[in-house]
């Protein structure tokens, strides 16, 4: 035997639809502004970028410091280069030195 069922009243109906509607408008808002939105995303990809381009500056300044560890090395040591570089940081000179300046 079959039944009929019962029709459902215009209030449930629009409670299941205001209930959709703001399911909606919640899921919305937290698309684009929520931890894991697109507005974070941007924020993140601004991140990644310039911590690339401080990546790169790093590794150049690597390079440069690399080259003058390659040229304090034992068996490319020139000892002019030793002397002069001792000097100048340490600011002496010899008895016997004078200085000129320009």
């Amino acid at each position: 035997m079959l039944t009929r069922h019962k029709p459902r009243s215009r209030r449930t109906l629009y409670a299941f639809r205001v209930a959709l509607i703001l399911f909606g408008i919640y899921f919305a808002y937290h698309a684009f502004h929520g931890n894991h939105g697109l507005l974070a995303y941007a924020q993140v990809q601004g991140q990644v970028e310039r911590l690339a381009e401080e990546r790169l500056h790093l590794e150049a300044r690597r390079d440069i410091l690399e080259a003058r560890v390659e040229a304090l090395r034992n068996d490319a040591m020139d000892g002019d280069l030793v002397d002069e570089r001792a000097r100048q940081s340490l600011a002496l000179i010899g008895r016997s030195e004078r200085i000129v300046r320009r």
